[in-house]
Order: C-alpha cells, then structure tokens, then sequence
C-alpha cells in the first residue's frame, strides 16, 4: 500500500469514521483496475453511470475499515 493511500484511508476510516471506501474506474481501464487490486482493495460491483449525458460502464472496488486496520498491523 502506497504511503498516500494509507494517510487519506487513515483519515476517512478515524476521522470521519466511514465504514468502507470506494473507487471508481471504467471497465476498460486496466491501469487504474490494477492499482485498486495492489492497493488491497476488492471489487465491490459493476455499475452504469451518466456523467454529463454520457453512459458508461464502471467497475467498484471498495475496502473496509476492517480490512485497512488489519494492514496496518
């Protein structure tokens, strides 16, 4: 895990508390799918979004607070 995602994921788990955090990437995008799986993060669900009257298909990848936590040990 990159020093960056671990002190934004720090922040959002203790501070703010979230139980999970996502991320976002369109299907095709075989770049950033490989930074979410080497950063520790799980694929979550596939999804359809409109952004700016454009669809298009998504892939989720979330991680747990739990899961962060147990990285960190």
């Amino acid at each position: 895990m990159t020093e960056a995602a671990s002190a934004w994921w720090g922040y959002g788990f203790t501070v703010k508390k979230l139980p999970r955090i996502i991320s976002i990437t369109e299907t095709v995008n075989t770049r950033s799918l490989a930074v979410m799986k080497r950063l520790g993060m799980a694929f979550d669900h596939e999804a359809r979004v409109t952004e700016e009257g454009m669809e298009f298909e998504v892939v989720v990848y979330a991680i747990t607070s739990a899961v962060w936590r147990n990285a960190q040990r």
